[in-house]
C-alpha cells in the first residue's frame, strides 16, 4: 500500500495536471490492476489524501517563489501556521471562514488558485489555497 500511495504522489508531482482520478488509473495501468467501477470509486475515495498531500506541494512551491521575490500574499484557511522560511514575513494569514475569503478573491486585483483539481471557478469549501496578492505600491 505504501508503495502505491508512493507511486501515485511521484506521479502528480511530474505530471500536474493530472487529476486524483486519473493518476490512480495510470498507477493501476502501470501496476497491471484491473478493478470495476465500484472499486475504482472506492480506491479514489482510499486515496484523497495523495490530492490532499499534491495541492500543499505545489502550494508551497507558488508561494514561496512569489514571497522570496519580495511579494506579499494575503492567504486565507488551514495550515498556513506550518509555512516557514526565510520569506515568510511576506505571508500575511487572514482569518475567517470561506465566506470571507470569497469575498476578498471577489474585490482582489489578483486571485492566485493552486488547485488544478477544482474546475469551474472558486470553491468556497476548499479555500485553503486562495491567495491574494497585495497591490504594488
Amino acid at each position: 500500500m505504501k508503495q502505491f500511495v508512493q507511486q501515485m504522489i511521484q506521479e502528480m508531482e511530474e505530471q500536474s495536471w493530472l487529476t486524483i482520478e486519473q493518476c490512480l488509473e495510470v498507477v493501476l495501468n502501470e501496476n497491471h490492476i484491473q478493478v470495476s467501477d465500484e472499486e475504482f470509486d472506492e480506491l479514489v475515495a482510499e486515496f484523497w489524501r495523495v490530492s490532499y498531500y499534491a495541492r500543499f506541494y505545489y502550494r508551497d512551491k507558488v508561494i514561496h517563489t512569489l514571497t522570496k521575490n519580495g511579494i506579499k500574499i494575503h492567504v486565507f484557511g488551514n495550515g498556513w501556521g506550518d509555512f516557514v522560511g526565510n520569506d515568510a514575513a511576506n505571508l500575511i494569514w487572514e482569518k475567517g471562514d470561506y465566506l470571507a475569503a470569497r469575498e476578498a478573491v471577489a474585490n482582489a486585483y489578483i486571485s492566485l488558485n493552486t488547485q488544478p483539481w477544482f474546475k469551474g471557478g472558486f470553491q468556497g469549501e476548499n479555500c485553503t489555497l486562495q491567495c491574494l496578492v497585495e497591490p504594488l505600491q
